[in-house]
């Protein structure tokens, strides 16, 4: 069993279900750091608790062991008439040319399906990451290092995804807040148990959210780490605006994330950390606006270089980016 991949596919489903890692750990009879560590890949789950684990989260054993779902889209193989059809089709007497090269000579198509614009190559990717990775050590010097509590921040994934994918993960009630998000800018989602922690509420007395734990939340921590954040994006891009016209201001500070009206179909970059405090962990989610990323030459691409102390140690897990590709086999 790969601990990594299992803790992801376990995170995924959970945040797929709408339940928190505590709502998790009650359902399967586990503390809720168990859980965290699984998510993590710091551990996996024992062998007797598989089966109830994969109840609640509706898949089978053998799913949790590899850390995958199994395919459920049929794919379609095409033969030789049928490519050749296509490719009369379309003119492609080029490719047709370029098919005598390849080494087998009756080649077929597997059709994928086009779920996933391929917004960002690799190498973009690895620099939002990158940034990302040293936010995270900033984060830990300057906010979680104030707080003897608080253990710790680190990367967990970078994700592509629609606004619909994004927001139906997150449980009816969360804090959420908007910088002018549908005008290429982004959002700020923050695990409910995790914001308790942050505002030192007794989460027994204390379960339910409310606007004001909103308010207070953005007050004590958010408005810090959003400037944080945006001043760690604009030093990675080409400076061609100010900070001032680059940097967006909070247009919504809400506990119902579904009222604020996203385009369901638009495409989202979806940056996860991981806050873990010593009594509870939870994610914090960055919904960019993938036009964010393209105006004003936000990240200036030609700058390849990677800023990191050392590269070999740096984590880029990008987990989920689907890049569908018509292949000849």
């Amino acid at each position: 069993m790969d601990a990594e991949k299992t803790g992801n596919l376990i995170n995924f489903l959970r945040t797929k279900m709408g339940i928190t890692q505590k709502e998790l750990a009650a359902k399967i009879n586990v503390s809720d750091k168990a859980v965290s560590k699984w998510e993590r890949g710091d551990g996996c789950p024992d062998v007797g608790i598989l089966p109830v684990l994969a109840k609640t989260l509706e898949c089978d054993v053998d799913s949790l062991i590899k850390g995958e779902l199994p395919s459920t889209t049929p794919r379609k193989e095409l033969t030789e008439e049928e490519v050749q059809a296509l490719l009369a089709a379309s003119g492609g007497e080029e490719m047709k040319k370029d098919l005598s090269l390849l080494k087998n000579p009756g080649p077929r198509i597997k059709i994928y399906d086009f779920k996933r614009p391929d917004l960002f190559n690799k190498l973009q990717l690895r620099k939002i990451a990158n940034i990302f990775e040293m936010l995270c050590e900033k984060v830990a010097m300057e906010l979680v290092g104030n707080r003897k509590d608080l253990l710790g921040v680190k990367l967990v994934s970078v994700d592509l995804l629609t606004n619909e994918e994004f927001i139906r993960s997150l449980p009816e009630r969360t804090f959420f807040y908007s910088y002018d998000y549908d005008n290429s800018g982004f959002a700020l989602e923050i695990d409910p148990e995790i914001g308790k922690v942050l505002l030192k509420h007794d989460l027994k007395k204390y379960p339910e959210l409310t606007q004001t734990d909103a308010d207070c939340l953005n007050l004590s921590y958010i408005n810090n780490f959003s400037s944080m954040l945006q001043e760690m994006i604009y030093e990675n891009t080409n400076k061609s605006i100010s900070y001032q016209d680059f940097s967006k201001a909070l247009t919504a500070c809400s506990i119902l994330p579904r009222s604020l009206g996203q385009t369901p179909t638009s495409m989202c970059l979806l940056v996860t950390l991981a806050l873990e405090s010593d009594a509870a962990s939870g994610m914090i989610n960055i919904q960019f606006n993938y036009t964010y990323f393209f105006q004003n030459s936000v990240i200036s691409w030609d700058f390849l270089e990677i800023q990191c102390r050392d590269l070999k140690s740096a984590s880029f897990r990008i987990l989920k980016i689907s890049r569908w590709k018509t292949m000849f086999l």
